[in-house]
């Protein structure tokens, strides 16, 4: 049923279902109504015998067919039986079908096959006139098929007749249904780019409403995803345009500049230029790269490890910034990560220790097991972050407008998405006297 369609399935579904129920129902109809026919003509079976006994004349001897008080009695009013009448243990009158009975035939009703044909007896005893009579009634067992047959046919018709008409319901009610569904997908399908405004659910059906409010809630994600690729990329053209501008001014100024050594100041600033605006497009990418991350590949790392491979990365910069990157984290210290994404973690946090820290101090980097986890601690001695700004620390391209480093303000940002790919958490700590700033992130252990 894998290409049928969801209506055809929903009918197909609830005809099975409903089907089952009236089957069921049916059957046990035609067992009731089986055992009441069956009950009914064992009724009429004892009241034959018991008028019979009462009332056929008991002075001749000889066949029935021509006593016209009794045959009318028999064929009219009830089915055809067959019967014997016995006065003093002898045979006076017996029908010219059916079996041949005699009174061995034990008194009450019983069953009997004979030639081949079930029959249902029943055996009256009475006393008349000082003698015995004994009458025996048999009835064939198909009559009560004959008598049900017709109610059996009028149950199948009624059957099928009502099976039709559920059908034709549910295919009615199913294809409203269907049609309110399909305009809601026509709305859907409308929805561009310029318009991924919420679909209403107030005049919807409730079962309804949880489809339309989840494809709200997707709608909401599309506006916050483009939302925040518009100001990506207008804080990339930002930070791009400005140390391009920059460089293309300070080259216009070196190619007039008739001094040497202003001239050799003028293209180192534009080498910084040059570098920074490198470093913004490795910044983009990799944030690039990350947004669109497939599931990561967790291992066991050593984490001194990677920590003194970031440390061999960052000592130019550090030494640039008159920093010293100090690995404290503990041997052996094993936590769970993706070899790739997780030296981009710690490269960042410290890369952005470093431009926050005081010339002449450290940059520690520590961790500490707690339970299950592992937190990792990056710590500077700079300012910190003022209350303004710590709300959005996470945040990409903010950055402290008072601190004299130059960034792209994605490092803390980069640092985030890591850590939500890793399903860890990451939280900063304030120095105390406003003094230092510690990134913690809480890595599973390995």
């Amino acid at each position: 049923m894998s290409h049928f369609s969801q209506r055809t399935r929903l009918i197909l579904l609830l005809l099975v279902i409903i089907g089952a129920i009236w089957a069921g129902f049916s059957v046990s109809s035609y067992f009731a109504l089986k055992r009441q026919t069956l009950l009914l003509l064992d009724q009429q079976v004892r009241q034959v015998a018991s008028i019979l006994a009462e009332t056929a004349p008991l002075v001749a001897t000889g066949r029935v067919e021509n006593d016209v008080t009794v045959q009318k009695f028999i064929t009219e009013d009830y089915l055809p039986l067959a019967y014997h009448i016995f006065v003093d243990g002898k045979l006076t009158r017996s029908t010219a079908y059916g079996p041949k009975l005699d009174l061995q035939v034990p008194v009450g009703l019983s069953d009997y096959r004979i030639e081949d044909k079930a029959w249902r007896v029943q055996r009256t005893s009475i006393s008349r006139n000082g003698s015995p009579v004994d009458v025996i009634v048999a009835v064939d067992h198909k009559l009560a098929r004959l008598v049900i047959s017709p109610m059996v046919d009028t149950l199948v018709w009624h059957f099928v007749l009502e099976i039709v008409s559920i059908f034709a319901v549910i295919v009615l009610i199913v294809r409203i249904v269907d049609q309110r569904l399909r305009r809601i997908i026509r709305r859907i399908a409308r929805k561009g780019v310029v318009d991924l405004e919420d679909l209403p659910v107030e005049r919807l059906p409730r079962d309804m409403r949880p489809l339309v409010a989840a494809v709200n809630l997707i709608l909401a994600r599309l506006r916050q995803a483009l939302s925040t690729e518009r100001e990506f990329l207008a804080h990339a053209a930002h930070e791009l345009r400005t140390p391009l501008a920059a460089v293309r001014l300070q080259a216009q100024v070196a190619v007039e500049e008739p001094d040497e050594a202003q001239r050799k100041r003028l293209f180192d600033k534009m080498l910084a230029g040059i570098d920074r605006a490198a470093h913004v497009v490795s910044q983009l990418l990799l944030m690039a790269r990350l947004d669109s991350a497939p599931k990561p590949e967790i291992q066991a790392l050593v984490l001194r490890r990677v920590i003194e491979r970031v440390k061999e990365d960052e000592a130019a910069f550090a030494a640039q910034n008159g920093a010293r990157i100090c690995n404290l984290i503990p041997v052996g210290t094993k936590v769970a990560g993706d070899p790739t994404l997780l030296p981009i973690l710690v490269r960042n946090l410290v890369d952005n220790a470093i431009r926050y820290s005081p010339e002449g101090t450290d940059v520690e980097v520590r961790a500490r097991v707690s339970g299950n986890n592992v937190v990792l601690r990056v710590t500077d001695r700079g300012a910190g972050v003022p209350p303004e700004h710590q709300a959005r620390v996470f945040d990409r391209f903010v950055r402290l407008a008072s601190h004299v480093q130059t960034g792209s303000g994605l490092g803390l940002a980069l640092v985030k998405r890591v850590a939500d790919i890793h399903h860890a958490k990451v939280y900063f700590r304030q120095g105390q006297r406003k003094q230092g700033f510690t990134v913690c992130v809480t890595l599973p252990r390995g």
